[in-house]
This record gives structure tokens, sequence and C-alpha cells, in this order.
């Protein structure tokens, strides 16, 4: 992936909205049809070099990003490892409970080489909790950024921007594998490197 060209994120949310942070994009979708809408427009109109969607989302939604960018930019899921798959459980219960007494702290870290985490930064509240997203210039930031969070209290890190897994797992010591730690992966029929899916 270009380095220069800005990234998407994509979030489920009550309704469609696009917003920038530093030169790349958060945007929420209320389903799979409403994602593939936006992804049209991250890629025609904004240049888009991929685009990830949250662990709140899944299959059908990426089948639908999919279905409208094809192979012209590779298409990500948040995924997460077996160790902490109870944890994502208890969390989805926690969403779908009408009687959920816990705030959820949800940090999002992105990984961008031109990113300032003091100032590439938006924070927001929400019926059940707080969400944020903070973009850092390299993994040494999302560690120390990751331990401050889980400190704090966050209930949930998710990893964008192309992360490796060592960071991941290191992310995952230095929290003490209190808090479920999310990574974007990219299918290998993503077409960019990996072998074609004929």
């Amino acid at each position: 992936m270009d380095k220069n060209r800005s990234r998407a994120l994509i979030f489920a949310g009550e309704y469609s909205e696009l917003r920038a942070l530093n030169h790349n994009y958060i945007a929420y979708a209320p389903n799979p049809s409403s994602a593939a809408e936006l992804a049209g427009t991250l890629t025609k109109d904004k240049g888009v070099a991929s685009i990830e969607l949250c662990g709140g989302t899944g299959l059908g939604w990426i089948s639908a990003v999919r279905s409208v960018v094809e192979d012209d930019i590779p298409v990500g899921l948040v995924t997460y490892p077996f160790e902490v798959l109870i944890d994502i459980a208890k969390l989805k219960e926690r969403y779908q409970s009408t009687a959920n007494q816990t705030e959820e702290k949800e940090v999002f870290i992105i990984l961008d080489e031109h990113a300032d985490p003091q100032t590439d930064r938006i924070e927001e509240r929400y019926e059940g909790g707080q969400v944020t997203y903070v973009a850092v210039s390299d993994t040494l930031q999302a560690v120390r950024l990751a331990s401050k969070v889980a400190e704090d209290g966050a209930t949930l890190i998710e990893l964008y921007g192309g992360f490796d897994f060592e960071t991941a797992d290191t992310i995952h010591e230095v929290t003490n594998g209190d808090v479920p730690i999310g990574i974007a992966t990219f299918g290998f029929y993503a077409g960019f490197g990996f072998p074609d899916k004929s």
C-alpha cells in the first residue's frame, strides 16, 4: 500500500457518517449496504489506498464492501486471537443487553507515520461509554498508548493501519491480557502481493 495515500476505517454505527482524522477517514455505517456505499465514496472521491472494517462488523460487511471496490484496493477486517474470544463474546453480550451497567472504553489505534498522537485523536461519548480514535506514528507509541489506556480501564483495543502480529502480541503482553486486542487483517484473496484467487 502507498504510505502517502490515506486509508479508511469503517465502523458499525447507527447512521452513515464520514469524518477525517489526520489524512485518514473514519466512517460509520448502520449495515453492510451502507458500508458498501461509503466504500464507493471513499475510493472514487477520496482515493483511499485501503479500507479496514471494525470488529463490530463481519463477513457480510466485507463481502458488500469488496463487491464495490473489487480488487482495486485491499479490504481488511479486525479479527481477534483465540485468547481473547471469551472477552469479545462478553463485550458483544453487553452491547446487546438493555441492562448493561458496564461503561465501555473502546480505543482504536491507527498506525500513520505522519501522526501526532497528542493532536490526531477523536474522543466521543455515547450512551454506553466512550470511544477514542488515536493515530500514532510508530509501533512504540502504540505500545505505550495501549499500556496507558489499559491502566485507565480500556475495555477494547483495536489496531489499524498495518500493525504486525508481533506488535499486537507485545500490546497483549503489556496490557497483561486484561484488554481484548483486535487487529485488522487482510485475506489472501486481496491480490496485493498474495497468490491470485483463481
